[in-house]
């Protein structure tokens, strides 16, 4: 297989710690309950909350997120997600579950339970945002996912589901 990678590149929105951490709860802590349990242990290097790198173009590498090229309704999804989160960090910033140590020990230790509790905060707080309107055919349909816990399949050829010929 290609390994893809899940790195987000944001431009025209400063790279704020309020924005990192917006983009930790409103877009890694959905995908980790979306992506197969054990996925994490493949990438040591990348996924940890608020990895970054700064690129040339003025904007920053969001390094967090695993692959979401699983399917275009996760893409779309998740590039939701990240511009609801970059735009309205601030108020977001009262809505973060992953601000909290056992919070953050449940993300990294895949602990489903703890992990649900806190997405189902970060997505009323995301419901609240202005933002939320204009894409909430993208964003409700992950969070659906989640609630029936759902997780994607990570030996599925994403081929088919991109339309992409075999």
């Amino acid at each position: 297989g290609l390994p893809l990678g899940g790195h987000l590149h944001l431009s025209g929105a400063a790279l704020t710690g309020e924005r990192l951490r917006a983009l930790d709860n409103a877009v890694a802590l959905p995908l980790r309950l979306l992506e197969p349990p054990d996925a994490g242990a493949r990438r040591p290097r990348y996924g940890s909350l608020g990895d970054f790198r700064p690129k040339a173009h003025g904007g920053f590498e969001y390094r967090t997120p695993p692959s979401w090229l699983v399917s275009p309704l996760l893409a779309r999804g998740t590039l939701a997600l990240a511009k609801v989160a970059a735009e309205h960090s601030r108020e977001l910033a009262a809505h973060r579950p992953l601000d909290d140590d056992a919070m953050r020990d449940a993300f990294y230790e895949g602990d489903r339970e703890k992990l649900l509790a806190g997405a189902e905060r970060v997505y009323r707080a995301l419901a609240g945002t202005a933002g939320y309107a204009k894409y909430q055919e993208d964003i409700d349909p992950l969070f659906q996912a989640i609630r029936e816990g759902r997780r994607w399949d990570e030996s599925a050829d994403i081929r088919r589901k991109w339309r992409i010929r075999v």
